[in-house]
């Protein structure tokens, strides 16, 4: 998904420079990935869940998108502003996403809850749903 950001917001610049974006990005949060995977699943049983929820939502994206900026510097991306503003946006709603879906029980690995990728990509719509639906349910209780 970053990769394709990194590539539309380049392709203005030729081909050469858009798949040197896309590729830099798709190698860099490939290896990303899972060290903030399995950050995020130690902190998923972390209280209060208030503070884990900002700590994945602010300082994961920060670390990464330093890393981020910096490589694509290096690398000479000249649209490099315009891709991390919209990667920052991505990033904030995806860590709070898959913290959100570890805490179902789901996307684990090497932990006694974990279940099959199978069952975990079959409950994938449900929590989706939920995920989109929780701001309007948590502003209706409180308002109850």
């Amino acid at each position: 998904m970053r990769g394709s950001i990194y590539f539309f917001t380049h392709i203005t610049l030729g081909w050469r420079a858009a798949l040197s974006a896309f590729s830099l990005e798709f190698l860099f949060r490939t290896i990303n990935a899972g060290i903030t995977s399995s950050v995020g699943q130690v902190l998923r049983l972390a209280r209060p869940k208030s503070l884990v929820n900002l700590i994945v939502m602010v300082m994961f994206p920060i670390y990464g998108h330093i890393v981020e900026y910096t490589l694509h510097t290096l690398n000479g991306d000249r649209n490099v502003n315009r891709s991390i503003i919209i990667t920052m946006t991505f990033s904030a709603v995806s860590a709070l996403f898959n913290l959100f879906v570890m805490r179902r029980g789901a996307m684990l690995v090497k932990d006694k809850d974990q279940q099959p990728l199978l069952r975990d990509l079959k409950r994938m719509p449900l929590i989706m749903v939920e995920f989109v639906s929780y701001p309007f349910v948590w502003v209706f209780r409180r308002m109850r």
